[in-house]
């Protein structure tokens, strides 16, 4: 079995809270292609990027945000 982080719950918070992929970049500094892969599943952001994108978060929203609302972590079976 093997755990893979999901960012879906980041893209629906950004969906909700109306904030743009293109605002959260230049907020936290992390690329927008980065971050576009990240989301799309094509890559995996490293615990810094997450805490930058965490950090731009709670800045743009004006609230505390946990992880939980930015990552889910699926378990895959290997078969």
């Amino acid at each position: 079995m093997s755990c893979r982080p999901n960012l879906s719950p980041l893209l629906n918070l950004l969906r909700r809270e109306r904030v743009s992929l293109y605002r959260l970049s230049a907020a936290s500094g992390v690329n927008y292609a980065g971050l576009h892969r990240a989301t799309k599943g094509k890559s995996i952001p490293d615990l810094h990027t997450l805490a930058r994108i965490k950090c731009a978060l709670e800045e743009i929203l004006g609230r505390s945000v946990s992880l939980d609302e930015l990552v889910e972590v699926r378990r895959e079976r290997q078969d």
